[in-house]
C-alpha cells in the first residue's frame, strides 16, 4: 500500500477538532443536557482564533511565493 505524502496543515487539522468538539457540544446541549452550552463559551472563541490565525497564516504564505 502507497503511504499519502500530502502535506496537511496543522491549522486545518486543530480547525477540524475543534468544529468537532463544537459540533459535540451542541449535539449534548440541545438533546441532553442545557447546561452544556457554557462550554461554548470557551471553545467558540478557541474556534475563532483558529479561524483568524489561519487567514493570517495563508495572507503571508501568498506573499513569500
Amino acid at each position: 500500500m502507497i503511504p499519502n505524502r500530502k502535506n496537511i496543515s496543522r491549522n486545518g487539522m486543530i480547525l477540524s477538532v475543534i468544529v468537532l468538539i463544537n459540533a459535540v457540544i451542541l449535539e449534548h446541549a440541545f438533546t441532553i443536557n442545557e447546561r452544556w452550552y457554557w462550554a461554548l463559551i470557551f471553545t467558540l472563541p478557541l474556534f475563532a482564533a483558529a479561524v483568524f490565525f489561519n487567514k493570517n497564516k495563508r495572507k503571508i504564505l501568498s506573499r513569500s511565493v
